[in-house]
């Protein structure tokens, strides 16, 4: 899950009728973009990023130099730093088009990872977006009414233009931030407490620390068998990580439970939409 204030960030965005494909490699839903028209690279459709990223390998790559005078404070899950930004032309692809887009630096991700970056939500405020599971595809286009076999969720917006559903974890009302850019479902301290689960508890065990945009690193615990409830499905069997990120009271989470919904949960799914101007999650079951 990647949070990010960009300082300044110019793009345009044009939808065509062309769905755009995508797959799912490294828990993240990758597309492929052109840069300025020439060769096409991954980047993650990340819809818990506020803004798009650049990832340093891509940077090194293009032989990109920083934009003078012009900083970002990039809010990762786990911290925040401050990086230079960077610009390009063009970003294309059958249903993209971005120009003059100016972006952050991830500094956590290793330069020899092969995504060359992220695309955030500030890409697709006034649009409606769709993933579909099943035919793995993604598009754009107007805000409007689900199609047929969608059921809408009233969707809560949050800082930075972040979404978030309401659900229930084992029982528990819960805020869920909707991210198709963290591979694993994180709930905060005050969803242990409200699940009456302690640090010590032997529910848990010992998990990877949880990283991001920024190089800072926080640990984690897993507990097997949780159920997340949405929209009156339940999704059993699911390993819950807990982890007091900072990006939870950046979100004005407070000592309220919220949740971090990644792709282990929305590929259970038969396809996702989120109609930003509606604040509205649109989900198709399986």
């Amino acid at each position: 899950m990647r949070l990010l204030y960009a300082a300044a960030l110019a793009a345009m965005l044009s939808a065509s009728a062309d769905a755009a494909p995508i797959r799912l490699e490294g828990g993240h839903y990758v597309t492929q973009l052109q840069v300025n028209g020439g060769d096409a690279f991954d980047f993650v459709i990340d819809t818990a990023a506020s803004a798009s990223a650049f990832s340093p390998g891509f940077v090194e790559r293009l032989g990109l130099q920083p934009v003078p005078g012009m900083t970002a404070h990039v809010h990762g899950a786990a911290g925040i730093e401050t990086v230079p930004l960077y610009r390009l032309d063009r970003l294309s692809g059958p249903d993209l088009e971005l120009t003059s887009v100016i972006a952050a630096v991830m500094p956590g991700v290793a330069s020899d990872r092969p995504t060359a970056g992220v695309l955030g939500v500030n890409t697709f405020q006034q649009s409606r977006i769709v993933f579909d599971f099943e035919a793995m595809t993604f598009e754009t286009g107007a805000s409007g009414a689900g199609a047929q076999g969608f059921q809408a969720l009233a969707a809560t917006r949050l800082r930075a233009g972040l979404v978030a559903v309401d659900v229930q974890v084992n029982g528990v009302p819960v805020k869920a931030v909707v991210d198709t850019g963290a591979r694993r479902t994180i709930g905060n301290p005050a969803l242990m407490a409200a699940l009456g689960v302690s640090a010590d508890d032997s529910r848990l065990a010992p998990a990877p620390d949880v990283g991001g945009a920024t190089s800072h690193r926080i640990p984690s615990q897993v507990m097997e068998g949780a159920t997340v409830a949405l929209g009156g499905r339940d999704f059993g069997d699911l390993r819950l990580h807990f982890s007091d990120l900072p990006v939870f009271r950046a979100l004005g989470a407070g000592d309220q439970p919220m949740l971090i919904l990644g792709t282990d949960v929305w590929s259970q799914l038969s396809a996702l939409a989120i109609d930003y101007p509606r604040n509205e999650v649109q989900v198709r079951f399986r």
